[in-house]
């Protein structure tokens, strides 16, 4: 949600001459740019696409928007007066209303840190002065440029230390971690934590559209940061930590209601990627109180809440207000980013034998048994253990936090960093976190001792190898399996593991995909995860 304070009406006018003719004056007179609008430019919609809003303003724009920057400090007090001139080659006919439309709000994008300006509030006064030479002043329409949340320097001081200080915390804390994924991931799930999104929409106090409300960390009150103040607040600890992104304005469309939204697409190992820290805000969408990571590095076609993909329930808008240029937005990967290992090149030759099964070692595993090969290897891989009674417990169901402990440990083995799992209280917070750092999945989940589903283990299993040691052994083309929906979040998964053998169905072909998953054929899947020659390549059944 965002109010319209961040995009400001403006407009140009010589005094005794038409705005829309942009006659130029003889001797001093002056071009006004405010509040209001009288008529827009008539120069053609250039689309231009830039990680920096700066980089698309023409010769003019550049110049308001770095005296801007240059002046932040001066700008505190809410009164100064910026007077500079505008240099040679900007001429007359550059000075328009979409010219200062287009450099406030460039500013108002790049500098989240400049919080407490109402861009509607100032004023841009151009002069020709008897030498021909432009002199612009910015000065407030009336009292103040301060948004309506600050009334004094010292208000506006103290929230600029407030926001220095959190950025050098936490940036502190998330540069600890190696990757830039796990960094990012870092500030995406502070600001989750510590905030409760204001729903308030756009009649919500002024604070809670900027950064400093989400920095803050605001759980209760109206200053509540509102998708704007997480946005942009996102944005400043990306700057700070030296990763590309920006702030993309759009409209968010959920459950039948479509409302103003702002994002961000951040850039990782070279390819862009969305960013909705509100929509992953526990208590908002879903109101559950659940750290999520639905809407984290995705791609244009992730399927996210309600069936629809990212691109369908997020709408870019490109015109920042009524008289401005439209501006281009980079183009995001259609897939979710998938953490690259770097550290070393991953092998099934990795999946060696850790411990011995001897016939017997579970008393429930009956010899002969279908599963007991699928035992044999998962326990002797050290993927799966006993229950702790002597029994393996085959027709027991695999708990969600279990699941995520076997993929981590095959996904480890693979590229070779079991040594990644650490002591801790909770036996299998080490394997959730190594889970989400190495993007087996987005999900958070209420509770980790229920039983994992069939879907569910589909899509985390399908993450624990790249696609490639998954060749298709199977000719099965989509909606072959009745159960599966086209366009679920599973379906991709439960296809890529159907083809490639790792998956059956039951005697009638179905996937039950909301049905839980025995130990026992657990432990058979695992196997064919982990060795290639044990996969399915007859009519799947």
């Amino acid at each position: 949600m965002r109010r319209n304070r961040n995009f400001p009406w403006v407009m140009l006018m010589a005094v005794l001459f038409s705005c829309c003719s942009m006659t130029k004056a003889v001797g001093p007179a002056a071009i006004y740019a405010g509040p209001e609008t009288l008529c827009a430019s008539a120069a053609p919609d250039e689309i231009v696409v830039s990680t920096s809003y700066y980089d698309t303003l023409g010769p003019a724009s550049q110049v308001v928007y770095d005296h801007l920057v240059e002046n932040m400090v001066a700008l505190r007090d809410g009164k100064t007066e910026l007077r500079f001139l505008f240099p040679e080659p900007v001429q007359y006919e550059d000075l328009s209303v979409r010219m200062y439309q287009d450099a406030v709000n460039a500013f108002n994008r790049d500098h989240s840190e400049v919080f407490w300006l109402d861009m509607a509030a100032m004023k841009l006064t151009v002069t020709v002065l008897s030498d021909s030479s432009l002199e612009g002043v910015i000065t407030p329409v009336s009292d103040t440029y301060y948004t309506d949340a600050y009334t004094s320097r010292e208000e506006v001081e103290r929230d600029i230390a407030l926001m220095e200080n959190r950025i050098a915390e936490i940036t502190a804390e998330a540069a600890k971690y190696e990757t830039v994924y796990e960094r990012l991931l870092y500030i995406h799930d502070w600001l989750v934590l510590r905030n409760a999104c204001n729903t308030a929409g756009i009649s919500a106090h002024m604070r809670a559209f900027e950064a400093v409300s989400a920095l803050e960390g605001n759980i209760e009150g109206d200053s509540r940061p509102v998708c704007e103040g997480y946005a942009r607040a996102f944005k400043l600890l990306c700057d700070a930590l030296g990763i590309p992104c920006i702030l993309v304005t759009g409209e968010g469309f959920s459950g039948g209601v479509t409302e103003s939204h702002m994002w961000n697409y951040v850039k990782v190992d070279g390819t862009w990627h969305a960013v909705d820290v509100t929509w992953d805000d526990p208590l908002y969408l879903e109101g559950t109180g659940l750290l999520r990571d639905t809407y984290f590095l995705i791609g244009s076609e992730t399927l996210c809440d309600e069936g629809m993909t990212f691109t369908q329930n997020h709408k870019e808008v490109t015109k920042l207000s009524t008289y401005a240029s439209h501006v281009g937005y980079p183009v995001i990967s259609k897939s979710a980013y998938r953490l690259e290992e770097a550290h070393s090149t991953g092998s099934l030759e990795r999946m060696t034998v850790v411990q011995t099964y001897q016939p017997g070692l579970f008393s429930d595993v009956e010899s002969g048994a279908w599963y007991e090969e699928g035992v044999s290897l998962a326990y002797g891989l050290g993927l799966m253990n006993g229950t702790g009674d002597g029994r393996f417990d085959v027709n027991g169901t695999v708990s969600i936090a279990e699941a995520l402990t076997m993929a981590a440990r095959i996904h480890a083995k693979y590229y070779g960093e079991e040594e990644h799992f650490r002591q801790t209280d909770i036996w299998y917070e080490p394997y959730v976190e190594y889970a989400f750092a190495h993007n087996l999945t987005k999900r958070q989940f209420s509770d980790y001792g229920a039983a994992i589903t069939r879907a569910q283990f589909a899509e985390l299993f399908a993450a624990t190898l790249p696609e490639a040691e998954f060749p298709a052994l199977v000719d099965l083309p989509e909606g072959s399996i009745p159960d599966i929906p086209a366009g679920s979040a599973y379906a991709e998964a439960a296809y890529l593991l159907y083809r490639a053998g790792v998956l059956i169905g039951d005697e009638q072909g179905a996937f039950q995909p909301d049905a839980t998953i025995s130990r026992a054929e657990v432990a058979l899947i695992l196997t064919r995860i982990v060795d290639p020659d044990l996969r399915v390549t007859s009519e799947i059944n």
